[in-house]
């Protein structure tokens, strides 16, 4: 049975991978460029702005930031191009400078701090296939390579079913066939996110799509911080990333309770304490939870991020 399904799954694995190419869906989570990958040095907004600084043209590193924050680019570039005229190390600094501060605007318009530019940073064949894709207007290799990976991913859970079972026949103990139960949970999970991930994505186009403040989507997303791991439903609430505000904050060790007089949540971790009132901060009320825009949140709970995928690493 095994064999038949995978040939299946082979021969319709690149229409179901373009599908989700087409309606804009990131697989497990509905997102916007995978916002690490704007803070490497290889990446696209400090080669903008460096290209910008080249050619003495500071339209060529606007477009990467919201128009809220031209004003303060605009100001940054003049610096920057002034100083460089010293050359040597001053030039250095004012190029390296100039790209953290596009680099730091560019995650604010996205909703998300600034931890510094990352160096020596492999984010993986996928994306090399997307930029490559958006070089050539050739979509190809980007469905090889999703199609690839979702295959393995489908056919390795699937196979962690059957091997499972057989073990859980043979030894018939309560710990094998737990493992057999949650092989089964994690391909279904699996299957159930990318599906979750393709209507959130047409819910997400329907809506006006990322650049309209209304428009909202959901998608599964793991938190990671340390050895613990969280699965929580995040939320694009236009281009800005969400959290459920209790079960992050409970997860980085804060405790959260009501505060009845003042109509808001108190969050309190070791000596900080920050109080969100629904509809404050950005703070807005989906399906009886509390989601707060992830940069807001995060800072508040002193954690550094970083989102790959479907995954969100904290670190303190």
């Amino acid at each position: 049975m095994f064999t038949r399904l995978s040939a299946r799954m082979r021969r319709g694995g690149a229409a179901l991978v373009a599908a989700l190419l087409l309606a804009g869906a990131a697989v497990l989570l509905p997102a916007q460029p995978a916002l690490a990958h704007c803070d490497s040095v290889g990446g696209p907004v400090v080669t903008a702005a460096r290209q910008a600084l080249a050619q003495d043209d500071v339209n060529l590193i606007l477009p990467y930031i919201k128009a809220a924050a031209e004003t303060e680019l605009t100001a940054a570039f003049g610096e920057a191009r002034e100083a460089m005229k010293q050359g040597g190390k001053a030039a250095e600094l004012a190029e390296h400078w100039f790209a953290e501060t596009a680099v730091r605007l560019h995650r604010q318009g996205e909703g998300a701090a600034y931890t510094g530019l990352k160096y020596d940073t492999d984010f993986g064949p996928a994306l090399h296939a997307a930029e490559e894709a958006v070089e050539t207007g050739d979509l190809h290799h980007v469905v090889e390579v999703l199609d690839e990976a979702l295959i393995a991913q489908l056919e390795a859970k699937y196979h962690a079913i059957i091997e499972t079972r057989e073990a859980a026949a043979k030894e018939g103990t309560v710990a094998a066939n737990r493992a057999a139960v949650e092989a089964v949970l994690a391909f279904e999970t699996y299957v159930h996110a990318i599906d979750e991930a393709i209507k959130a994505a047409d819910h997400h186009a329907e809506a006006g799509g990322a650049g309209h403040g209304t428009a909202h989507s959901t998608g599964a997303i793991a938190i990671k911080l340390g050895d613990q791991v969280l699965k929580a439903t995040a939320l694009w609430h236009g281009d800005e990333l969400m959290l459920p505000l209790r079960a992050v904050a409970e997860a980085a060790g804060a405790t959260v309770t009501w505060d009845e007089p003042e109509q808001a949540a108190l969050v309190t971790l070791g000596e900080r304490q920050f109080k969100v009132h629904p509809g404050s901060a950005g703070a807005l009320t989906h399906e009886e939870r509390t989601m707060v825009p992830a940069a807001f949140l995060l800072e508040a709970l002193g954690l550094h991020h970083e989102l790959h995928g479907n995954t969100l690493l904290l670190s303190r």
